[in-house]
């Protein structure tokens, strides 16, 4: 049979697995002409174009419905069909190429924290983290949401009566607070000389050097053993804690992002997707913790809570005292 090709013939030239030729059958989109006494299908050499056309479209992403559609237009000479398809698959991949940037970033920052910064907890360390649990100091700063955090983390904290307050440069502090901190009054006289042992960065407005040296000088007088929680899909905050001056310090992540669990995981924090909140490093435990929201939040109020959660992992705090709504 001249010009005909056995299966077998036509997936190597053609590139495709006999497999999907039989599955393409089914589906109609790419038909074998003749079939033999013996039952074996025969496929024209013709057919070869169609077969690399189909192979592109199903390379490109499209759904084997849509590339039914689109061999269709091509036969056809359906220009316009063609570019619609394909200018709304362009932009499909544009918004993924985004989000898997996005992620890249996410991923490799906390790589970097968890080469850099994170190292086994040695026995003095240790001591030294669990030393502030009766005496959390505690400063939560940035531009959103912190009278919200600071709030939940009081909630948390209910029964050891520590005080909330607001910054003020004439403010005279007690040996445990929680502080709301403006990132507005972060160049007053006076926080320089602030120690606390746990520093929540909720977002911030940038990450350029001004803005930068402002946040840093939280960290004057703080030892290695202070704790910053940040949220870990926030760049401009990872682009802060990434500086050599302060990458020493212990960090515990919160997101809202399955997708850096594994590393947060290995770093410490909290992930929550849905209602279902996982917390890695409770009171350095090495058991996963989780609970559950007890009701619907809106986003910045949600953050708010996760950030708070975060902020009170090292504290002793039996998970039954833990505000979840």
């Amino acid at each position: 049979m001249k010009n005909w090709l056995t299966i077998g013939q036509f997936a190597k030239a053609s590139g495709l697995s006999p497999r999907a030729l039989r599955i393409y059958e089914d589906m109609n989109l790419l038909v074998p002409p003749h079939r033999g006494d013996n039952g074996y299908r025969y496929y024209q050499e013709s057919q070869l174009s169609e077969a690399a056309r189909l192979k592109e479209f199903k390379d490109l992403g499209f759904l084997l419905e849509e590339v039914k559609a689109l061999l269709r237009a091509d036969r056809d000479l359906d220009k316009s069909s063609l570019v619609n398809s394909l200018s709304r698959r362009l932009d499909l991949v544009r918004e993924q190429s985004d989000q898997l940037q996005d992620q890249r970033r996410q991923i490799e920052q906390l790589l970097s924290s968890l080469k850099n910064n994170i190292k086994p907890i040695a026995a003095d360390e240790r001591r030294a983290i669990m030393s502030y649990q009766g005496n959390p100091a505690i400063v939560v700063t940035g531009i959103q949401g912190l009278q919200k955090t600071a709030e939940y983390i009081q909630k948390h904290l209910q029964n050891r009566n520590i005080p909330l307050l607001f910054w003020s440069e004439e403010l005279e502090l007690p040996e445990s607070y929680i502080l709301v901190l403006p990132e507005d009054n972060l160049g007053d006289k006076g926080v320089e000389n602030l120690a606390p042992n746990v520093i929540v960065l909720n977002s911030v407005s940038g990450s350029d050097d001004a803005i930068q040296e402002k946040y840093l000088r939280l960290y004057n007088f703080v030892g290695s053993h202070v704790t910053t929680v940040i949220h870990a899909e926030d760049q401009a905050l990872l682009d802060i804690v990434s500086n050599e001056r302060i990458r020493d310090t212990y960090y515990q992540y919160y997101s809202k992002n399955r997708a850096l669990e594994k590393q947060i995981k290995k770093i410490g924090g909290l992930v929550c997707s849905g209602s279902e909140i996982s917390l890695y490093g409770y009171n350095l435990q090495k058991e996963t913790v989780h609970l559950k929201l007890e009701s619907r939040l809106g986003f910045t109020d949600e953050l708010a809570l996760l950030s708070s959660i975060t902020a009170v992992m090292k504290l002793g705090l039996p998970t039954e005292s833990l505000c979840l709504k």
